[in-house]
């Protein structure tokens, strides 16, 4: 019979619960607990939640180079960090605390959409106009400048999905930028 290493109870056969690398045996309430305070910290880390939804990356952080057509992916602000998350082939994670960020020089940047350039010219090519390069469009994406761990600067750029949140997300910065200005 095992004990749980949480609350020294015996645990029975059937008795719902969990092992752990070590070997230890924890009861189901112990460990729903013990999720709970990860869960606690987690949230103590991160902050509240203000923002979540789809973006795009677009190069700026030395480790991270860029796909010639923009990273896709997903993006979570909350109230002390700002997360990226790749998603697909070759996922990785930017994790950008709000307390390393150059506030002084976030921007907003115009890029081509070079993605949409390719496809209208090939299909106007295909259709019998010939090769016509005048189709494009263009978008607006936010800069981040910010040190990482190491001191050194960095500055990604990010698009998002609709003008909605690419205010929302330059509401939040000039509402931090407005708020260090006062102290």
């Amino acid at each position: 019979m095992a004990k749980c290493s949480g609350c020294g109870k015996t645990l029975g056969f059937f008795e719902s619960k969990k092992m752990f690398s070590d070997g230890s045996w924890i009861c189901a309430p112990c460990f729903k607990k013990l999720k709970a305070k990860e869960m606690e910290k987690e949230l103590e880390k991160r902050g509240r939640e203000i923002l979540k939804g789809r973006a795009g990356y677009w190069g700026g952080n030395l480790l991270h180079p860029p796909n010639s057509l923009g990273d896709a992916g997903n993006f979570t602000l909350t109230e002390k960090q700002f997360i990226f998350e790749k998603i697909g082939r070759d996922s990785w994670k930017l994790e950008i605390p709000i307390s390393k960020i150059i506030l002084k020089k976030i921007s907003y940047a115009t890029q081509e959409d070079l993605a949409y350039k390719q496809r209208t010219t090939a299909l106007a090519y295909f259709a019998g106009y010939g090769p016509i390069t005048s189709y494009s469009r263009k978008f607006t994406c936010i800069v981040i400048p910010y040190k990482d761990e190491r001191g050194v600067e960095q500055a990604p750029a990010f698009s998002f999905t609709d003008q909605k949140t690419l205010e929302a997300v330059g509401k939040f910065f000039y509402e931090v930028m407005a708020t260090k200005i006062k102290k």
